[in-house]
């Protein structure tokens, strides 16, 4: 059984990403390591103990932004979407936008940052640093059976070499200097890799080239 949401936890859930906000903006101001999370409550207008509450240690706000990209990106990727299946070209371009523009959002040297915090966490939990592979395969594996996607590859394979490809996109930004948009560059290269997975009918436009 659900629990039903409530009015409190709506309330929590909006200082949590009220304090998630300002934190970024400090952490984008003045870098991670200066910021402290007495810059924080004052920022928000809550005690120090109110901001533990919601993040018991300073990193947490930085796990928070995974969170954050992974449920907006997931939605992009809706197995149950007859619609997005009918197009998923165009769906997993929209689900790498929509992560680069939220690392274009906080900039290139906060990515950078989070980059290796989320690395080094990975390491530490065993964790696959790569868990949207699996959000991937699972949407192929969806439109390959609605017929909209080439199933002479095994899901599992299209799904890595798509991550390949938005993980170059990323690492060269980085190289680059963040001297452009990454989610512009994923419109750009992206639909050069799906297109080749997709009927005619369902490729999609590439942008103009950003670098």
């Amino acid at each position: 059984m659900v629990k039903k949401e409530t009015e409190r936890d709506r309330q929590s859930a909006k200082k949590r990403a009220m304090i998630y906000q300002a934190a970024v903006e400090l952490f984008k101001t003045y870098g991670y390591e200066q910021t402290t999370v007495d810059d924080i409550a004052a920022a928000v207008g809550m005690s120090k103990g109110s901001v533990y509450h919601f993040y018991p240690q300073k990193i947490d706000m930085l796990h928070f932004f995974f969170q954050e990209v992974s449920g907006k990106g997931m939605r992009a990727l809706d197995c149950t979407s007859s619609a997005l299946l009918q197009r998923p070209a165009q769906a997993i371009l929209d689900y790498c936008v929509g992560i680069a523009t939220a690392y274009d959002q906080i900039g290139y040297d906060l990515s950078i940052y989070l980059q290796n915090v989320y690395a080094e966490r990975s390491r530490e939990s065993g964790m696959d640093p790569h868990t949207f592979v699996s959000d991937l395969e699972a949407f192929v594996a969806a439109a390959q059976q609605a017929g909209t996607f080439d199933d002479g590859v095994s899901a599992r394979e299209a799904a890595n070499i798509i991550h390949t490809a938005a993980a170059g996109i990323f690492r060269k930004w980085i190289l680059d200097g963040g001297k452009y948009a990454s989610a512009d560059a994923n419109r750009w290269f992206m639909p050069r890799i799906l297109n080749t997975f997709v009927p005619e009918k369902a490729r999609i436009p590439s942008a103009a080239c950003p670098y």
